[in-house]
């Protein structure tokens, strides 16, 4: 994923992230035109635990019919 997306997902700043690749605590592959990407497994290692389902979709409520 990218840097920001890594950042949006830990609630922390881009330069956090990078301060993190540099300590050796995210890990990241660069892309064929160079861009960096933070791999997943990382994010784990630092707690990250990813949801099932959005927030706003375990808020939703569907109404059951019955069929005739």
């Amino acid at each position: 994923m990218s840097i920001d997306q890594a950042a949006q997902l830990l609630h922390v700043s881009r330069r956090t992230i990078y301060n993190r690749i540099r300590d050796g605590r995210l890990h990241t592959i660069r892309t064929l035109g160079g861009s960096q990407r933070v791999l997943v497994e990382s994010l784990h290692d630092l707690g990250f635990k990813p949801q099932a389902f959005p927030t706003s979709a375990s808020a939703a409520s569907f109404d059951v019919r019955a069929r005739s």
